[in-house]
């Protein structure tokens, strides 16, 4: 043998024999590994996949049962199948598709990633109830949660849809009680908002129906919170003058009272509210005319917020009042008043207004009042005041003062003297016509003060000075507040 091994050429095949045997071992371990993957397959087990119902008919019918709701099922596939897919990848499915009310028994059908099969799912088939289904619209009612700030109320909600269409088997649908949102309004001191206020159905017992279907699901809800409200008679006031020749028969606003929202010392500092506003200069003719309520100082809202005044206009007719009494006001204790003109404390008056308010005019409707407030005993000229009722006007230039002897009450009158200005200073005479009826200033008048001027004014339109000199001024009497 040692003798062989010594030969070169037999030294040449040995190496060459071990050379081949290298290369081979080599070889094979570089493409076992590629081998072994490509051929590996690996099982994963799901113990509760979801069953999908599809294809139900959902505008005629609903699924209200089925049973299981879930299945085991065992994979097997390519290992990196296995670890490339994603869990929702895996799904059992049962088509409902053509099936209508009733119970049905269907076969499950697996939905698996490619490369994956299902080697077992257990159960196979499921059981499912199918019911005819109903949608009705109801209106969507706000319920608040909680109690505003204190002195604050609940005021009005709006809802961005105030229907909602709801869907349920039809055998469900009477006994739909109620579909509602809630607002929390716990401490609010103004409106609140929900721009997405989840709608929920209940039954009649007040449970939540919770397989009843909504559209839409969420509104947008807006819930008011107003402070403190008093309701207060509604006063009318005006701008502007009456067209040349023009005279109101009548005007009133289509309410007489109005809800005032404000703090409580805003209100209570209110006795009427002076909301409405009328151009007087735009009554050129009988109509009506739509205005929005004026929020005073510190309101927040008025109810109603706008109203509708009706008027009638007349062409201007006058009119003598022939003895209105004067009334003195003010009179010291101790003292006695005398009218010395005019003659008896008795004045004439020329009024103008619409010819149906003079028709009834007596010269009892109209009072006039001249202040002796802090005056001594002696003689003195005293300008008169004139109220008047509604929509009559004095008639510019007429002289408005009188003159007044005030002396020793426990005096003793002699012959001759004028008579005492005590209580109304004396009865007015009968109309030439004989009538002693009394016209009454609040049948069909606006039941509201006026002014005149173009300034705004509460006081009846007209009003002022009574002549150019300013010795004395005329007052409409109010009407209805």
């Amino acid at each position: 043998m040692d003798k062989w091994m010594s030969q070169p050429t037999a030294l040449k095949i040995v190496s060459v024999v071990i050379a081949v045997m290298l290369w081979a071992v080599v070889h094979l371990d570089q493409e076992a590994p590629a081998t072994t993957v490509t051929s590996s397959t690996d099982t994963k087990i799901f113990e509760a996949l979801q069953i999908r119902p599809e294809g139900l008919d959902e505008t005629k019918y609903a699924l209200v049962g089925m049973e299981p709701t879930s299945v085991r099922m065992v994979v097997q596939g390519r290992r990196s199948e296995l670890l490339t897919a994603d869990d929702s990848d895996y799904q059992v499915k049962a088509d409902l598709s053509g099936l209508g009310p009733g119970e049905h028994y269907l076969a499950l059908k697996a939905d698996l990633p490619n490369g994956v099969q299902a080697t077992e799912m257990s159960p196979s088939s499921v059981k499912v109830e199918i019911v005819e289904i109903e949608t009705k619209a109801f209106d969507v009612q706000v319920e608040t949660e909680g109690q505003p700030a204190e002195g604050y109320i609940v005021g009005d909600a709006t809802v961005s849809s105030p229907s909602v269409n709801v869907i349920l088997p039809k055998d469900e649908m009477p006994f739909v009680a109620a579909v509602k949102v809630k607002v929390n309004i716990d401490g609010a001191t103004g409106t609140v908002t929900d721009r997405k206020a989840k709608v929920v159905v209940y039954d009649t017992e007040g449970k939540e129906m919770t397989d009843a279907k909504v559209s839409p699901e969420t509104v947008e809800v807006q819930q008011s919170v107003l402070p403190p409200s008093k309701e207060l008679p509604l006063k009318i006031s005006y701008t502007g003058q009456l067209p040349e020749g023009v005279s109101i028969d009548s005007l009133y606003a289509s309410v007489d009272r109005v809800v005032v929202y404000a703090s409580r010392k805003v209100l209570d500092e209110m006795d009427s509210y002076p909301g409405v506003v009328v151009d007087l200069s735009k009554l050129t003719e009988s109509g009506s005319m739509e205005v929005k309520l004026k929020l005073a100082d510190g309101v927040v809202k008025t109810e109603p917020s706008a109203v509708t005044v009706t008027y009638k206009v007349d062409q201007a007719e006058e009119k003598t009042l022939s003895g209105v009494p004067i009334d003195a006001t003010g009179l010291e204790d101790g003292l006695k008043a005398e009218w010395e003109t005019p003659e008896a404390g008795l004045l004439d008056l020329t009024v103008s207004g619409s010819k149906e308010l003079l028709a009834g005019l007596q010269a009892s409707d109209v009072r006039v009042t001249a202040d002796l407030t802090g005056l001594a005993a002696g003689k003195h000229n005293v300008e008169l005041k004139v109220d008047l009722p509604s929509f009559v006007y004095l008639k510019e230039g007429q002289e408005l003062t009188a003159t007044v002897v005030l002396s020793d009450a426990s005096a003793t009158p002699t012959p001759g003297d004028s008579p005492p200005a005590t209580g109304t200073g004396g009865t007015a005479p009968p109309d030439s016509d004989g009538s002693t009826g009394v016209f009454d200033p609040d049948e069909g008048e606006a039941g509201n003060d006026g002014g005149s001027g173009s300034e705004e004014s509460s006081e009846e339109p007209g009003n002022g000075s009574a002549d150019d000199s300013g010795s004395g001024n005329a007052t409409n009497k109010p009407g209805n507040e």
